[in-house]
């Protein structure tokens, strides 16, 4: 016993047992190394588990940790979401290991995988406000910021708690988990280093989260109380390294990590702290950064590693542009330290210092003899020389030197050199010093400059100049060519240059030559360049819509004038007596209403319309003729006061404190005093390129005094980072929020810009400046808040030596001074022409000066040459003209012989053309108006000098006569009482002032409204005054650059290795899962990829017109008497305050109780004037105490136009305003409130009355009373509590204040909603073919709950889904773009799905039969219309109704794929557009004379050969010629692409795989069996050997296509190896079959992933013996329809043939399932009970106790195939009892209320023991998630009735990465979602308090509309409000 102990003993000291172990372990990771080469995730996963189990067994860590590490990251590859398993599995395992060592390592690894986590989301995380008070959720992707920054740190504490036990420990112990790094032996490879330098990475990966440091700038201030907590974390993890290598003597440690820390603290902030360097240093010396670097020089000489620090000075010296510097430290630390083993740094950076650099530009073309610019950048170098050759002769050479830079920094020098003779050059530059090849390139010289013009009649005209003189070349010959450089056409221009044709389209180069000047390069050519889009006599009809406001509640009345008018190009005329219908649509675009109408003598009509009560809101539309309007229709509630801000007057600057003002007052001009303000500032950066993100930089409260008004300090503080940074400014946005008396909140937003000059000041002098007569002008003087500011300031005029302005005189011409922003005249008539500059200058309040100037040219009438040496001088004097007003302009030059081309078009004519011979002279020209010139001309002017385009335009207009009606108040009073009778009137005046013959249309509407939603309305008639356009175009030659490269003598450096922990297999995995091989393309998404992967949520039909801006703000009004309250609306109880007897009846309403509470008072449309154009009107106030906005429009029988608008006010001197819900709930203890404003100047006492009654039976319910007192100018708050009982449905409320002599009241009507909810809870059903499954019922009907009351229960069953596909089959189209690649997809689609269709008799037999039963509608009805009965949103209030009917027509003409002849005639029409489309070249161009391109051509060639492929039928006539020529194109550019590779391998560049157009040529040649021409056999092959290196990298779709092309070519054994590689990346589940679930992000768009499947199920299929792989995959693609739509043709051509074409014919499938359910049978198949025959479709409901109240159900498939069904169980259950219930989609509802903490907003959630108060902001935060992406999910989040939502309006948003449409309605806010990706998503949206009480908040429930057996619902809450 005895010796075998130390037989063993002595063994282990020898270390030979650990060895035999170890050899094992590296053969497994030797295998898991070869499976990675194969890239086989699934063996990788199973060895490395094996591999943990044997370390777990032998208790060797760090095998287990590389294990567990390496399958956490295969595993985490293949399905996304296993991370969250698999980092719980470390948290345990660190939580129970007994090792402290591998605590810490676990530690880490978890911190860095929180880090990377929130690193990679942290722009979705930014958007999130944090979350204090509650444990974060299990799931992290719902976490907050805050959150991950706490784990971090947490992990990171854990990691470095033990410092002893990690500095005495090895890294060596835990090889192989840990490669060491050579650099790591200076630290001893002690673990300390290894998990520190760890710890520091994943907290730099939060700091940016981390709330302390504002994202805008993450250094704001480095004095440490400011220091966010992570930065002091890295601090002292630095610190402690730092003092811990001190102690022991490790000086390389020391030195590397103190450098580390500086380089790190020089990034973070700009002052920096050196660690243990003298103290004075902390200080604030010019560069502290370099400082710390010399303390570590002094202190460490004597070590080499001290080599270092002289890299990172001269490094530093480098980026600081002191080359100089930098290159004695590098000659110093060479010389000091020549063994440092990294010394050869050092040398390198000396190398590149001193390492020659030139780049050379000239121009690419010039005239002979010109003398043109050679542009030199260089340092270190002498010089160049220029040779220019022609014909490999060299004609001329010269050598350009340069100055060498002192200070080795690259410089720029200019010179000139002379062109030689007309010809064409090859030149090159050679640098003095070898480079490794001279650069050369073509250079053309030739005299010509040749112009193109089109002109009128598809005529184009040709002009050949001299460039230098401007002078025509005659008798040139012009030659037009191809695209592809083929000789079209030929032409000689005439004795004045010019030639004229007609133009062809495919005109694309053309060149000009005569006798030897023949160096002309190509010259594009456009078919632009002129245009005329009118019509001279065209008369239009034109239909203005106006309405009486533009927002209104559901049920309430539209009021609609329309006027008819018919215009020509500058009159207009009313059409009496024509008839029109105007039709009102909703939000969805579905007409709901229309009337018909005839025009009165006016050309107007009026009409209204209801709106519908009941909808889903947004944008509604009235159409009219040509006429449309919007208004929109929103659940809002009125507001009754509102703050406003005083503009920011004055100048001011960034550092000072600004007060911004503001007051508070109620819509009837009650000032609201001693309120509370609760603000915040938050500052954004505004650059001139973008917007930063805003920070918070102050939050408060001030009081509003009794005027009002209240007053906000702001401290206008820059932000550090851009300190002295002219471009930027800041925009300081505050923001004000109060509550009133009454509950009501408010908000309002005032935005102060400030940046470093307080005042902006500006000239409005023009370039010209004309001194015939004196003119006026302004000195606009404004602060940055576009404020105008009154100051003094003087300005002088300085005349200048030339046209630059550059040198001025030293005396003014002129001085004077001026007010800002007021008009002044000036008179400079006595000063000479010439150039001037204007110089002026203000103060700012701090005395600062602020300057502005302006140059011009002053010129005189008289002058008849150019005041200045200009080669154009051009001036408009007049542009608009009619008979009295001609157009003057002029033209000159001061050049000599100047040759000027002239034409004047007008209408579509050319009316002259003409040449003008200018010697230093300018042309007046006068053009009087004439009828024939329509709407006006053009006169273009256009000259060459010097190779320079000149061209000037005159647009002369013809002026248009004023059509503005003056309308004028005679009667007029802005005050008025509730219900006063009022007579207004007004006068209304034609331009000329005489009286006018008008119809008006006056309105009057409330004006809070505006504060919701405001839009102007158009009334104006527009006329457009068409004159032509033209300009000369000449061709663009560009500049020639050469660049250089020298062979540098660079030594090897040793990169600094650390030791490491190895997590990560050899491939990364971002390129395994994105592997898009660059340039493959996806079939099907030619052009339509509507959605990028980049997590752009599709959002689909924002093309129709619902794009118009969908956004409002939803508050709500007092209850239109009509409006028509849902039914679950339900009722009141009040307390026994009062009980009133039985029989009591609402006492008579006294005088003063208001009940009209209209929004809009009148709509009169069609007042008319008497002679003396007066109208007059009377009308009755409604009784609102509100502000009101008076709008007037009228018009005469020509469409004179006048508008008149005014402000009045209802008030009175004694008022009661209630703040009353927008409904009350059963159950809940609410309260109404009332503010009570005295203006009547002497304190009132006396009391409220609140009466609640029956409004149907008019009798009393309660009253209740309460006494006030309240003093003169004050305004108090009344409030009642009352509970509401269910007796009622709806409450009417009375409240009335009196005092004794005055009393005021209000009465409106509350709707009831009950507090029983009608819930339909959901349990899908799937199941695989031959299996009987049991499904458990416990959780339905509230987990059968005892007050879950009228239940039923409903089983919908579908035995064969695989019908659906079949209907979703694109129907027989035609495209709507005319492209190649949307008639090849058409072509395509077309013919596969009727190849489909008719393919089996049986499908034809099905259809028939479903046509029979009267096509009983249900089966062709789109998944949206079915089941309305079950769905939480009915349909009609959802986006979706456009989409449902689509897909519904869709569904009924698939009928159409059965047609043989139409598919023939389609195809036809398909074929004979591609082949016009196709290049002689072969090539497919994508519109018509585009290029030809290859990315289209291979993209149709192949929808071509899988036709043929999957049809089998050869293509054959058109279809065969095209796809030959086609095949021909492409053999060509992939032998061109060898070739260029060759090329290329040859410069020792090395290829891997093949690029995406290879890969779809070889794929193609697979797929049509092909021969490869003889010349293309290399290629071919050397194509095919590549492949195979694919394999590790390539994307799934990649994969596919590989082994299909290698099975084809006969290499079976490398295509298998792809198909191994696929299978291993396939997910099994019991439910979704075989498919790739990391393809499921929900950021990618549905079609991309279905193509993937579907390539790999084909080439599954091709290569043989996968069918159950395949069967399996089919099972994923059918699952994928049950959820979504599918609308990309060619994706669902595709995966029906996968479906049905291939493997087991799923349609034989019977659809045989038998349900048992308590004593019921269901089945599908007995034909008498079948609804849809082929479908096996059943839908039964039950109400019966025995089969409600069953446990469980018994599903049973008795043939093969797949079924899927759904129970729903409907019931009514209070909303209390409801328990949160969901599966595969997910809703859970939680609310938080929001406070400020240290600036930032935190939410803190709500529990019983929160303290809620009237006017806090609730933040009702929704967590979803979805296991399988759906289309069409809708949620309701219901409100609790003492909730307002806060400016929340209908429309699309987006956020947290995902995009929804919202619509708010009185009691929820719905939002709906497109498409909605797996995953898990977090909404908010905010409320505010309004009143106090007792509430039910209500529940949210989801469903998915497609397919609602997924449904959930969250549980409600109850709240309590002080």
């Amino acid at each position: 016993m005895k010796i075998r102990q130390i037989c063993m003993l002595v063994l282990l000291c020898l270390g030979v047992i650990p060895a035999v172990q170890a050899q094992t372990y590296d053969k497994l990771w030797k295998q898991v190394e070869q499976a990675e080469k194969k890239s086989l995730p699934e063996t990788v996963i199973k060895l490395t588990g094996e591999i943990y189990q044997k370390g777990e067994k032998d208790k060797n860590s760090p095998q287990m940790l590389k294990a567990y590490m390496w399958r956490m990251r295969y595993r985490d590859m293949l399905t996304p979401d296993s991370l969250y398993t698999n980092l719980n599995g470390l948290e345990l395992w660190a939580k129970q290991t007994d090792q402290p060592m591998d605590r810490a390592v676990l530690h880490s690894l978890i911190a860095e995988i929180y880090s990377m986590y929130a690193f990679n989301n942290q722009w979705q995380l930014r958007q999130r406000a944090e979350i204090v008070g509650e444990a974060p959720s299990a799931d992290m992707r719902e976490w907050t910021a805050n959150m991950f920054v706490e784990k971090v740190r947490t992990n990171v504490r854990e990691a470095m708690a033990d410092s002893v036990l990690l500095l005495n420990t090895s890294s060596r112990t835990y090889i192989p988990f840990v490669e060491l790094g050579e650099t790591s032996e200076y630290y001893h490879h002690d673990m300390y280093h290894l998990l520190a330098t760890r710890s520091i990475v994943a907290l730099q990966q939060v700091a940016g989260l981390d709330r302390a440091t504002p994202v805008e700038d993450i250094s704001e201030d480095s004095s440490a109380e400011k220091e966010s907590s992570v930065k002091q974390d890295i601090i002292a993890i630095y610190g402690n390294m730092i003092a811990a290598y001190k102690v022991s003597g490790l000086k390389e440690g020391y030195v590397l990590t103190a450098l580390s820390y500086l380089e790190w603290r020089r990034d973070s902030d700009r002052n920096i702290r050196p660690f243990g360097l003298k103290k004075g240093l902390s200080g604030l010396t010019e560069d502290t950064y370099v400082t710390a670097l010399n303390e570590l020089k002094s202190r460490f000489k004597s070590e080499s590693i001290c080599a270092e620090v002289y890299l990172a000075q001269a490094r530093y010296a480098i980026e600081k542009e002191q080359q100089t510097s930098a290159l004695q430290l590098c000659d110093e630390a060479i010389r000091l330290y020549p063994g440092y083993r990294r010394i050869n740094a050092l040398k390198n950076l000396r190398e590149d210092i001193l390492s020659p650099f030139l780049n050379v530009t000239a121009a690419a073309t010039a005239f002979p003899g010109e003398e043109i610019e050679i542009r030199a950048s260089h340092k270190n170098l002498d010089g160049f020389t220029l040779r220019l050759y022609q014909a490999k002769k060299l004609i001329k050479e010269q050598h350009f030197a340069v100055l060498r830079p002192e200070d080795y920094r690259t410089q720029d020098t200019v010179f000139t050199f002379k062109a030689p003779e007309v010809g064409q050059y090859v030149m090159r530059i050679v640098p003095d010093i070898r480079a490794k090849r001279d650069s050369e390139s073509k250079f053309n010289v030739t005299r010509f400059k040749v112009l193109t013009c089109r002109l009128p009649g598809n005529q184009y005209e040709v002009v050949t100049l001299d460039g230098q003189t401007g002078h025509p070349i005659p008798n040139a010959k012009i030659t037009l060519y191809t695209n592809d450089e083929k000789v079209l056409q030929e032409y000689t221009t005439g004795a004045d240059g010019k030639v004229v044709f007609p133009w062809k389209s495919e005109y694309r180069y053309l060149k000009a030559a005569k006798g030897i000047d023949t160096g002309m390069p190509f010259q594009s050519i456009y078919g632009g360049s002129y245009g005329y889009y009118g019509d001279e006599n065209k008369v239009s009809e034109g239909m203005t819509l106006l309405t009486d406001r533009s927002l209104y509640r559901p049920g309430q009345t539209v009021y609609v004038k329309g006027i008819a008018y018919v215009q020509k190009s500058d009159t207009a005329n009313v059409l009496p007596n024509k008839d029109y219908t105007v039709v009102l649509m909703d939000a969805n675009n579905q007409e709901v209403g229309q009337k018909a109408v005839r025009t009165n003598e006016f050309g107007s009509f009026t009409v209204d319309f209801a709106l519908p009560s009941a909808a889903y809101f947004g944008m509604f539309s009235l159409k009219a003729g040509e006429g449309r309007t919007n208004i929109r229709v929103e659940d809002y509630k009125r507001p009754t006061f509102d703050i406003t801000f005083d503009k920011q007057q004055g100048s001011y600057q960034l550092g000072d404190k600004v007060e911004v003002k503001g007051k508070i007052q109620s819509y009837s001009g009650v000032l609201l005093q001693d309120l509370p303000v609760k603000y915040t500032v938050k500052r954004s950066v505004v650059d001139l390129w973008r917007l930063a993100e805003s920070t918070q930089i102050a939050s408060g409260e001030v009081i509003a005094n009794e005027d009002g008004e209240f007053t906000i300090p702001v401290f206008l503080e820059e932000n550090n980072a851009y300190k002295n940074n002219t471009r930027i400014y800041y925009r300081y946005s505050i923001e004000a929020t109060a509550t009133n008396v009454a509950g009501e909140t408010q908000s309002s937003t005032d935005v102060i810009a400030a940046g470093n000059r307080s005042l902006i000041l500006q000239t409005e002098l023009k370039e010209k400046t004309c001194k015939n007569q004196p003119f006026n002008t302004v000195f606009k003087v404004q602060n940055l808040n576009g404020q105008p500011v009154e100051v003094k300031g003087t300005f002088s005029l300085y005349q200048a030596k030339d046209a630059d302005f550059k040198q001025l005189d030293e005396n003014p011409a002129a001085t004077g001074t001026f007010t800002s922003n007021e008009e002044m005249t000036i008179e400079w008539g006595n000063l000479p022409s010439g150039p001037y500059v204007l110089k002026a200058v203000v103060k700012d309040g701090q005395g600062k000066e602020v300057t502005a100037e302006a140059n011009t040219i002053l010129f005189s009438r008289e002058d008849n040459r150019p005041p200045v040496e200009t080669t154009v001088w051009f001036y408009e004097a007049n542009t608009e003209f009619d008979a009295t007003h001609p157009a003057v302009f002029c033209f000159g030059t001061s050049k000599k012989d100047a040759y000027v081309m002239m034409n004047v078009f007008s209408g579509n004519k050319l009316l002259e053309s003409k040449t003008m011979n200018l010697s230093d002279t300018i042309v007046h020209f006068k053009y009087p108006y004439q009828e024939s010139y329509g709407d006006g001309v053009l006169v273009s002017f256009c000259m060459v000098r010097d190779g320079q385009v000149y061209q000037e335009q005159a647009r002369l207009k013809k002026r248009l006569p004023d059509k503005t009606l003056t309308m004028k108040w005679e009667v007029f009073r802005d005050k008025l009482r509730p219900g006063q009778k009022e007579e207004w009137k007004l006068t209304i005046k034609t331009p000329q002032g005489q009286a006018a013959e008008a119809e008006m249309l006056a309105t009057m509407y409330d004006a809070s409204l505006d504060k919701i939603w405001n839009r102007k309305q158009n009334f104006s008639v527009f006329y457009n005054q068409i004159i032509p356009y033209s300009s000369w175009m000449g061709g663009y030659f560009g500049n020639n650059s050469f660049n250089y490269w020298w062979n540098n003598k660079y030594f090897k450096v040793p990169t600094m290795e650390y030791d490491y922990f190895v997590t990560q297999g050899t491939m990364s995995m971002d390129q395994a899962l994105n592997g898009m091989v660059p340039g493959v393309m996806v079939r099907g998404y030619g052009v339509q990829k509507q959605g990028s992967m980049t997590g752009s949520m599709m959002i689909r039909g924002v093309s129709r017109s619902k794009a118009e801006a969908k956004y409002v703000p939803a508050l709500a009004g007092s209850v239109a008497e009509d409006a028509v309250f849902e039914s679950e609306l339900v009722s009141v109880e009040a307390g026994k305050q009062d009980s009133a007897s039985e029989e009591e009846t609402l006492p008579e309403a006294p005088a003063d109780l208001r009940t009209n509470l209209a929004e809009t008072a009148f709509f009169y449309p069609q007042l008319r004037t008497n002679e003396q154009g007066e109208v007059s009107f009377s009308f009755t106030m409604p009784e609102s105490l509100t502000r009101w906005n008076f709008r007037g429009y009228s018009h005469t029988k020509g469409m004179l136009m006048g508008t008149l608008d005014g402000e009045a006010t209802t008030s009175k001197e004694f008022m009661l305003t209630p703040n009353l819900p927008r409904f009350v709930r059963v159950g809940d203890k609410t309260s109404v409130a009332a503010s009570i404003s005295n203006m009547t100047g002497k304190l009132q006492a006396g009391t409220v009355n609140m009466i609640l009654f029956d409004p149907m039976t008019e009798k009393v319910i309660s009253t209740q009373k309460q006494k006030f007192t309240v003093e003169a100018g004050k305004t108090i708050g009344v409030s009642f509590m009352f509970t509401v009982s269910d007796k009622y449905e709806i409450l009417g409320c009375r409240m009335i204040a009196d005092s004794g002599t005055f009393s005021d009241g209000e009465q409106q009507l509350l709707p009831v909603l009950s507090n029983k909810e009608h819930l339909v809870e959901t349990l899908p059903m799937p199941v695989r073919g031959e299996e009987t499954r049991t499904f458990s019922l416990d959780s339905l009907f509230n987990h059968h709950s005892k007050t879950a009351t009228d239940r039923k229960l409903t089983v919908e069953f579908t035995g064969n889904p695989a019908w659906y596909a079949i209907q979703a089959l694109p129907s027989l189209s035609l495209p709507e773009n005319n492209n190649a690649i949307s008639w090849a997809t058409a072509y395509y689609a077309n013919t596969l799905a009727s190849y489909i269709m008719n393919s089996q008799p049986r499908i034809k037999a099905v259809f028939d039969s479903w046509k029979l039963q009267g096509g009983t509608k249900e089966t062709f009805l789109s998944n949206l219309q079915k089941n309305q009965e079950v769905k939480n949103i009915l349909l009609s209030e959802s986006p979706w109704v456009l989409e449902a009917q689509t897909e519904e027509q869709q569904k009924e003409r698939i009928a159409t794929l059965f047609d043989l002849n139409n598919i023939r005639s389609n195809n036809i029409a398909a074929l004979t557009r591609l082949q016009e489309l196709q290049n002689s070249s072969g090539a497919w161009s994508w519109y018509k004379g585009m290029t030809g391109s290859r990315y289209v051509t291979t993209y149709i060639a192949e929808l071509n050969a899988r036709l043929a492929m999957m049809t089998g039928e050869q293509p054959s006539g058109t279809a065969l010629a095209l796809q030959k020529n086609a095949f021909t194109y492409l053999h060509q550019e992939a032998l061109k692409e060898y070739r260029e590779i060759l090329k290329a391998q040859k410069d020792g560049v090395k290829f891997t795989g093949v690029s995406g157009s290879i890969l779809q040529y070889l794929y193609l040649i697979a797929l049509s069996g092909e021969q490869v021409p003889a010349s293309n056999k290399a290629a071919y092959t050397y194509y095919l050997s590549k492949i195979g290196e694919m394999l590790p990298t390539a994307s799934m779709d990649t994969k596919a296509i590989a082994a299909i092309i290698l099975d084809k070519a006969g290499r079976k054994k490398e295509a298998q190896e792809f198909i191994a590689s696929l299978k291993e990346h396939l997910t099994k589940t019991d439910e979704q079959g075989m498919f790739f679930a990391f393809n499921e992000n929900p950021y990618s768009w549905g079609g991309m992933k279905m193509q993937a499947h579907v390539d790999v199920m084909e080439a599954l299929e091709l290569t043989g013996g996968n069918n159950d792989t395949v069967e399996e995959m089919k099972l994923w693609l059918l699952k994928q329809k049950q959820t979504q739509q599918w609308n990309s043709p060619v994706a669902t051509a595709d995966a029906v043939y996968a479906l049905l074409m291939k493997g087991v014919n799923l349609l034989d499938n019977q659809g045989d399932v038998r349900i048992v359910i308590a004593n019921e049978v269901l089945e599908t198949v007995s034909p008498s009970k079948t609804t849809v025959p082929g479908l096996g479709y059943i839908k039964r409901s039950f109400t019966q106790k025995n089969v409600v109240d069953a446990r469980k159900i018994e599903v049973e498939k008795r043939n093969p195939g797949i079924a899927w069904g759904a129970v729903y169980a409907e019931y009514e259950s209070p909303i209390k009892d409801v328990r949160q219930q969901g599966g595969e989609l997910n809703v859970q509802k939680q609310l938080y209320v929001e406070r400020m903490v240290n600036n930032a907003p935190q939410l803190q959630p709500i529990t019983e023991k929160t303290v809620l108060q009237v006017g806090d902001k609730v933040v009702s935060r929704l967590s979803i998630r979805a296991d399988r992406p759906m289309d069409f999910v809708q949620l309701k989040d219901q409100r609790g009735a003492c909730f307002e939502p806060i400016g929340s309006v209908s429309g699309y948003n987006w956020s947290n990465g995902i995009g929804y449409y919202v619509d708010i309605k009185d009691a929820s806010t719905n939002f709906f979602f497109d498409h909605l990706g797996k995953g898990v998503y977090v909404l908010e949206h905010s409320y505010r308090i309004s009143r106090a009480g007792t509430y039910e908040t209500g529940l949210a429930t989801m469903q998915c509309a497609y397919a609602p057996e997924y449904a959930s619902h969250s549980a409600s809450m109850t709240i309590i409000i002080k």
